[in-house]
């Protein structure tokens, strides 16, 4: 009885053997990068939607500040003064800014808005020479020359009379044309730059809304002044007291009666939105408001991302 040996692989069973392992590895790859591929697409998605929602954000942001600013209850509206105020994305107050602690968990959207009234601002077209040059002075460091910088504002505002001069003899359209001025740098325009608009007709700036730099710039107003009036304004709009009124309008500042928000005033708003864990934007618009018609106002200028705040302005 003879017995059957089981048969040697040949060499075509062999390379075949090798063919399918090799087959199999192939696949393998393939569906780990499809799947790694559809983990980052994921992601991927799942970020452009939270910037999506971050700026949808800074829209609802906007209006909110508009809708504050404009209320018609002096105690309940919102300053323009650069306070900072904290809301989440539905309008609610953030805890330890005229809210209540717990009100949220720690992944709530939430918002940080400030004011500026342009009114308090110098504007770089019609203010005064001297007090532009004030400003310069108490900002600048060793890298500006004060003289040079103010006479570049000057140069640039004023007409032209002589065609062969490369300037733009027109007034500045925006702040942010300043950046592009000779011997202008990051760091010095960043700490000027709050303090100046393009949109302040009256050329005085307002002693309410005024920042502390603008304060410091009038001329004959000592320091002490300004600091008392940084620090009594938070607490009420107080009119100042006759001595200090008279030295406040001597040295070009606005002591006119406040109006009513509704008289197209301009206003620069500053906005940030967070969503924790996901995104953050940040934006700041120049607007006017408006007394009548379909909006409540009207957006002269818009930057975004917003300008790095300065501490101090």
């Amino acid at each position: 009885m003879s017995v059957k040996r089981c048969p040697e692989p040949s060499d075509e069973q062999g390379l075949a053997l090798v063919l399918v392992l090799w087959g199999i590895a192939i696949l393998g790859i393939l569906a780990a990068g499809f799947a790694v591929g559809s983990g980052s697409e994921a992601r991927r998605m799942a970020n452009v939607i939270a910037a999506a929602e971050a700026r949808a954000l800074l829209d609802s942001g906007l209006s909110m500040a508009v809708v504050c600013l404009a209320d018609p209850q002096p105690a309940s509206r919102w300053r323009a003064d650069g306070t900072a105020y904290q809301r989440y994305a539905d309008g609610a107050p953030f805890p330890g800014d005229g809210g209540q602690a717990g009100v949220r968990d720690g992944e709530a959207a939430r918002l940080r808005i400030r004011i500026f009234a342009d009114s308090g601002r110098l504007d770089v077209n019609t203010t005064s020479v001297l007090l532009i040059s004030n400003l310069i002075k108490g900002a600048a460091d060793d890298t500006i020359d004060a003289d040079s910088m103010t006479a570049a504002i000057v140069k640039w505002r004023a007409p032209v009379t002589d065609l062969s001069t490369p300037r733009p003899g027109r007034p500045f359209l925006s702040v942010v044309e300043l950046a592009g001025l000779p011997g202008m740098t990051t760091a010095f325009y960043g700490r000027i730059a709050d303090s100046l608009t393009v949109h302040n007709q009256r050329g005085k700036p307002d002693w309410r809304t005024a920042g502390r730099r603008v304060l410091h710039a009038l001329p004959g107003l000592a320091p002490a002044d300004s600091d008392a009036i940084l620090r009594n304004r938070r607490q009420s709009l107080f009119l100042p007291a006759a001595d200090l009124a008279k030295r406040l309008d001597a040295a070009g500042a606005s002591t006119e009666p406040v109006t009513t928000p509704f008289n197209g005033q301009i206003f620069t708003i500053r906005i940030e939105a967070v969503i924790p864990h996901r995104a953050g934007a940040s934006a700041e618009a120049v607007v006017r408001l408006l007394p009548t018609g379909p909006l409540p106002y009207r957006t002269l200028e818009w930057r975004e991302p917003a300008p790095a705040e300065l501490e101090d302005p």
